[in-house]
């Protein structure tokens, strides 16, 4: 939640946490769903993308539910894009969509070779395995 010392773990810190949460609701869908985000319209910004696009959605999320991700996101045209359904996931930012998003990037980011970050370990990998082979 708020952090992990106990200098923060406080219920006046909790109750802070909790009405920010309130307030940022609030103020991105609003009470009759009339907060900024009736108000955007990602497609009306662009649909083509010179750069990779990645997005991992939470399952469970209500406020981006992931029909509307998935739409929006097969719109797209990006040189790669990928979309990650994460199970057990909602909106705000948790530990498994970070975990995904990470993946995401590791598979994907181009090393100075030109192979990228997971190619690059499985080949290490291999060569461990090798060189302790021939020991």
């Amino acid at each position: 939640m708020v952090g992990t010392r106990t200098e923060y773990d406080t219920a006046a810190m909790r109750d802070s946490y909790v009405e920010g949460e309130d307030f940022s609701y609030l103020q991105f869908v609003g009470l009759k769903g009339d907060g900024m985000l009736s108000r955007v319209d990602l497609p009306a910004l662009g649909r083509d993308f010179q750069v990779p696009v990645f997005i991992a959605q939470g399952a469970e999320d209500l406020v981006t539910v992931p029909e509307v991700a998935k739409r929006y996101f097969a719109g797209l045209s990006a040189p790669d894009k990928r979309f990650v359904l994460v199970p057990r996931a909602g909106h705000d930012p948790n530990q498994p969509l970070v975990d995904a998003l990470f993946e995401l990037i590791r598979q994907s980011v181009a090393l100075p070779s030109g192979r990228s970050a997971a190619r690059a370990q499985q080949e290490n990998q291999q060569d461990s395995r090798h060189d302790r082979n021939q020991q």
